[in-house]
């Protein structure tokens, strides 16, 4: 169940960013939904171009390093 709705929430965060691809949160979101799916690699690269993004476009910084599997 968690698997298939990180994967609808993959498709939320695609929509978000065709509109703006400099949106932090949706591109942090996707980098967790990434790690969630077990795709670290993909993750780190909208983690890093949400982390390029001027600081004052950023949010709260998640811990990618750590998850809880449910």
């Amino acid at each position: 169940m968690i698997l298939e709705r990180c994967e609808e929430a993959l498709d939320c965060y695609d929509r978000a960013l065709a509109v703006n691809p400099d949106d932090a949160e949706a591109l942090k979101g996707k980098a967790m939904a990434l790690v969630y799916l077990d795709r670290p690699g993909e993750a780190a690269t909208y983690y890093e171009r949400a982390q390029r993004l001027p600081e004052r476009t950023r949010v709260a910084e998640p811990d990618l390093r750590k998850r809880e599997r449910v």
